[in-house]
């Protein structure tokens, strides 16, 4: 069991819904009144749920008898067995008397507004195979009685507000298989699981940014919760299914993931995941299907995948996954969809894959693979084609040739008027000839038929039952004109109400042939009525309509025209209105014609596929048919008449061979008729178109190829033509690929700003052996960034794959890769001192100081190498921690860091050791007479005016007033003199500067010692001065100790009188 997708269950539920649809019309189904207890139960339901106002309520509250007819209802046997009403707009309850629709397979009422509980009676309902409820705002809990549901497959009730136990019984129902349960509060055993297991699941929250997720509702919820986070489901205490798809989760993979050893189910595409994928989930051995597509994984594809022997899906492309593909995948014996599309993978596809004989579905386009070398693909019992490198259907091959087989030759053969190639898939002719393309291109006539398939016969065993004829028109295929023709040779059915016949000789076979069909172009076998045109070979004249060889008429609903079986209304004014069987337009049932519909019952019975029992229906034939609003299927009709298949059978005879001796696997060959050779891109095209068409399995698309038309009861092929010629072929070589390179290959270039990433210039160089370049491209990440032979990109720091690729005239093209390196610029480490700029005191006054100094340094992309200390441009010191001896003043220290990549960074510090400051008082001799200086004079003993110099000398300022000097005011010559302290102890000083004020405001500075007129002579060793302090005048004696340097010893002072 596991949980899918809203998409997958509308898918799902379109392609069930028309199987099952087919079945009730060819069913025997009859469209009388419906019991009176099933039509009150629909009118419960409208009345319920505000029915006026759904989206459609077509024929709802209708007369008796046509409650099959509303929108939304099916019926078989007079029982409704179908209610679709899924995004309708209803709103309100669901009543409980839909328990009473005890014939209802299917019930579809999801995407709506529905409130309440869940009734109890849907537990009734012990046929219902498929049961949608999802996204409305349902609460309670699910009935218990749900138990009874035996027969339900399909169970969806995700996105509502359902909450409480979840029932064991419906865990336990036996053929349950798809369900979703997301986005409810629901608890109990069936969510209860290990502690591993939940370990598991909060390791992948919390590796992939959990917190940012789009929704993870529930996440990390208390224990036993588990099972009703978003995205989880459960079975048996066990988590069978991550679905967690478009979800925002970024980081990595964890390897816990590897312990959820019973998942079947791990869908997280759609993601920006990155890292590895992690050998740990070979592990997970129960694994059907893994999608990690369209993320950004990276390294190599790990070969423990191939431990996942039950995987039938495996989906990593869109990813950035480099190396080969592990042989290991020769393991895979259950892979039917294996897809490595758009990532950088290389090397040999391995020839192990050969062996997957499930495997139908396999896409490996962008990348580099390389075929095996010619014998070595012998291993491959696959079809060729089923390597697919055309994913998006375009019928361009997007990576390598399809052309397993025979990548390099084709099979020619020359004649003077014309040309006959195969293309090396052996699916396809190509006829080269003006004259037959002018004839080809100008209509069908049988004549021209002819003319083409005798020549195919002049070259191939008569081995097929179609030829199908294409013009190579250049309207191909887009925009395609519609249409085909079939003309039939032979008849040897007898029941099909014509003659038994054969005129094959006239096409040039021998009696194999059955019909010729002639298309417009390339694409008619899958674009245009392939399947119609085919069914002419029987479908003429078993009834009759009025629409000649065509059944649109009719309650049909097949291939060759008629509307859906139940869909035929009589309106009020006398007409019909009918609804043809693709239910898209109504007008379409007239004649019907392309593949988008399969084939009906009475189809599958002319072509001798079921038997007439099988048909399950009446035929109603409208006659005298008019119409009256095609757009709305509306019609005129003299009158509605029925035929039975008894009554058939009765009149043309049964059919024989019957359906199980009849023809059941069909050849034919496709013809495709050009003025020129095809393009190797219009080989690969039209080789598409017939692949689809051949593939025994759904290829894919909204068109039904043969096999599916006729329910995989009928093939038709169109492989190994080439086994089939009877006249020598002259091998003749392939249009050639260009020959490209990348100048210089593989390369690293350093990132030369500060600016993340580089501008590289790129030059390559491309040869056509056969031709010419005709568009050259470069491209990153699958995007074109230049083109030509040079281009310039901007690429981001670390490793790039770059590619170039050249097309030439032949629609070739050949790619190349080369990995560039851009190497990010070195960062310098980051430093810096603690504490920067500062002071410090010098503490034990002797001049310097002990500093100890701490820095930091860091390296963002290493580590760091070495570190130093610097005074003066000298090392002083290494390490972070440093203690310097730094001199009194102010010393500029620098730190520097270098890193193991060589980049050094360096900071500096001005640190200040402070000189202290004195204060002379006790170490300056006394007597001061008990006079206090007046330390707003600034003379001798007021403070002495100490202050610090730029030098570290300390200074005193002193003003004296001497006798003698004519100019001295009041006969007393003033001086300033700065005094040079040489000894504190002994009050030393040393004149260096004075200056003598000769008269009251001049001013003379003399420098070093004055002229002090006889009072400072050689001779002299004691001299006294005279110093006024604030009103006292103290008389100071002064010893010359050295008269070479001016040097004074204070010897006393004493105060005089005043006068």
């Amino acid at each position: 069991m596991r949980t899918v997708s809203y998409k997958e269950q509308n898918m799902k539920l379109f392609r069930y819904a028309y199987s099952s649809l087919l079945f009730i019309l060819f069913a025997g189904a009859s469209y009388a009144q419906v019991p009176q207890i099933e039509r009150d139960a629909l009118i419960a339901l409208y009345n319920s749920t505000d029915g006026a106002n759904w989206k459609d309520n077509a024929g709802w509250l209708g007369e008796v008898g046509t409650e099959c007819t509303w929108f939304g209802v099916l019926c078989g046997s007079s029982k409704v067995t179908w209610l679709s009403l899924g995004w309708n707009k209803l709103a309100g309850t669901i009543p409980s008397e839909l328990g009473n629709l005890t014939s209802l397979t299917n019930l579809h009422l999801g995407g709506n507004s529905l409130t309440g509980t869940i009734p109890a009676e849907l537990g009734n309902l012990s046929n219902l195979t498929w049961l949608n409820l999802q996204l409305n705002s349902l609460t309670g809990t699910i009935p218990s009685e749900f138990g009874n549901l035996t027969n339900l497959t399909n169970f969806y009730i995700n996105n509502n507000s359902l909450s409480g136990i979840f029932p064991r019984e419906v865990s336990d129902l036996p053929k349950l298989t798809d369900t979703n349960y997301e986005g409810n509060l629901f608890t109990g055993s069936e969510f209860a699981i290990s502690a591993e297991e939940r370990d598991a699941l909060i390791a992948l929250y919390n590796s992939t940014d959990g917190v940012n997720w789009k929704d993870n509702t529930g996440w990390l919820g208390e224990p036993g919760t588990e099972c009703t986070w978003f995205g989880v489901t459960c079975r048996s205490s066990k988590v069978t299914q991550l679905s967690l798809w478009q979800n925002k989760l970024t980081g990595t993979i964890p390897i816990e993931l590897g312990n959820l050893s019973n998942l079947d189910w791990v869908q997280l595409s759609y993601n920006s995941l990155s890292g590895i994928i992690p050998s740990a989930l070979g592990n997970l051995t129960k694994l059907t299907s893994l999608y990690l597509n369209s993320n950004s994984l990276s390294g190599n594809v790990p070969r423990e995948l191939g431990n996942l022997l039950k995987l039938n899906s495996l989906y990593l492309q869109t990813n950035l996954l480099t190396g080969r593909i592990p042989s290991d995948f020769g393991k895979l014996e259950s892979l039917i969809n294996l897809d490595l599309s758009n990532n950088s993978l290389s090397g040999t596809i391995p020839s192990e894959i050969g062996g997957l004989t499930k495997l139908t579905n396999l896409t490996l386009k962008n990348n580099t693979f390389s075929l095996p070398k010619p014998g070595s693909l012998s291993a491959f019992s696959i079809s060729d084609s089923a390597f697919d490198f055309d994913a998006d259907k375009d019928g361009i091959d997007d990576g390598i040739d399809t052309d397993l087989t025979s990548a390099a030759m084709i099979q020619e053969i020359i004649d003077p008027d014309y040309s006959l190639s195969i293309h090396g898939s052996g699916r396809v002719v190509n006829i080269v000839s003006q004259s037959l393309f002018n004839k080809t291109s100008s209509g069908h006539s049988a004549a021209v038929d002819n003319e083409i398939t005798n020549l195919l016969y002049s070259h191939f065993k008569d081995e097929f039952d179609f030829i199908m004829i294409a013009a190579n028109n250049k309207e191909c295929c887009a925009e395609a004109p519609y249409g085909g023709l079939f003309a039939q040779k032979r008849n040897d059915t007898k029941g099909l109400g014509q003659e038994i016949y054969d005129n094959t000789a006239s096409a040039g076979s021998d009696g194999k042939l059955q019909g010729v069909v002639h298309f417009p172009n390339r694409s008619g076998l899958t674009t245009g009525p392939g399947l119609h045109e085919i069914l002419h070979n029987w479908g003429n004249d078993l009834i009759e309509t009025g629409y000649p060889s065509h059944w649109g008429h009719s309650n049909v609903g097949g291939m060759i025209g008629g509307w859906l079986t139940n869909s035929l209304t009589k309106l009020s004014d006398g007409s019909y209105q009918a609804r043809g069987p693709h239910l898209k337009n109504y007008w379409w049932f007239n004649s019907n014609g392309g593949n988008t519909i399969p084939y009906s019952n009475l189809d599958l019975y002319i072509m001798g596929l079921i038997g007439a029992d099988e048909v399950g229906h009446d035929i109603k034939i409208a006659q005298d048919f008019n119409w009256v609003d095609t757009s709305n299927g509306i019609f005129e009709a003299s009158s509605i008449t029925t035929l039975t298949m008894d009554e058939i059978i009765a009149e043309k005879g049964p059919r024989e061979p019957d359906h199980l001796t009849s023809q059941k696997a069909f050849r034919a060959v496709y013809v495709v008729v050009s003025e020129a050779p095809l393009t190797r891109q219009e080989w690969r095209q039209t080789d598409r178109f017939i692949y689809d068409f051949q593939l025994q399995g759904d290829d894919g698309n909204e068109k039904y190829n043969f096999w599916e038309a006729t329910q995989g009861k009928a093939t038709m092929e169109f492989d190994q033509l080439d086994t089939f010629l009877t006249s020598q072929a002259t091998l003749t070589a392939l249009v050639t690929s260009p020959v490209v390179s990348i100048v210089g290959g593989d390369k690293t270039i350093p990132d030369t700003d500060t600016a993340a990433g580089e501008l590289v210039s790129f030059t390559a160089t491309a040869i056509d052996a056969n031709g010419s370049i005709a568009t050259t491209r470069w491209l990153v990440d699958g995007v074109e960034v230049g083109t030509g032979l040079s281009a310039s990109v901007s690429l981001p720091n670390g490793s790039t794959v770059v590619t170039f690729q050249a097309t030439d005239d032949d629609g070739e093209s050949s790619a190349t890769t080369a990995t560039i390196t851009v190497e990010a610029p070195n960062v310098s480490p980051v430093v810096a001192i603690t504490g920067g700029d500062r002071t410090v005191a010098d503490s034990d006054k002797a001049g310097g100081e002990s500093v100890t100094v701490i820095a930091t340094a860091t390296d963002s992309d290493g580590t760091i190498a070495t570190t130093q200390w610097l005074v003066g441009g000298v090392e002083v010191a290494a390490g972070l921690n440093a203690t310097l001896a730094l001199s009194n003043g102010s010393t500029v220290v620098t730190f520097r860091a270098t890193d193991n990549d060589g980049a050094s960074s360096t900071t500096t510090a001005a640190i200040t050791v402070e000189t202290p400051v004195y204060t002379p008082t006790e170490e300056w001799p006394s007597p001061y007479n008990g006079v206090t200086p007046d330390t707003s004079l600034g003379l001798a003993f007021n403070n002495i005016g100490i202050f610090n110099s730029s030098d570290a000398t300390i200074y005193a300022c002193l003003r004296l007033f001497t006798n003698g000097l004519a100019s001295s005011s009041n006969g007393i010559s003033q001086f300033d003199i700065a005094l040079k302290v040489v000894s504190l102890a002994d009050a030393t000083i040393q004149i260096t500067k004075s200056r003598e004020f000769n008269t009251i405001g001049a001013l003379n500075e003399k420098v070093q010692a004055p002229d002090c007129s006889g009072i400072f002579e050689t001779t002299t060793s004691l001299y006294t001065d005279i110093i006024q302090v604030n009103s006292s005048v103290l008389e100071t004696v002064w010893s010359l100790i050295d008269s070479t340097n001016l040097i004074l010893k204070l010897i006393s002072s004493k105060e005089l009188n005043a006068n």
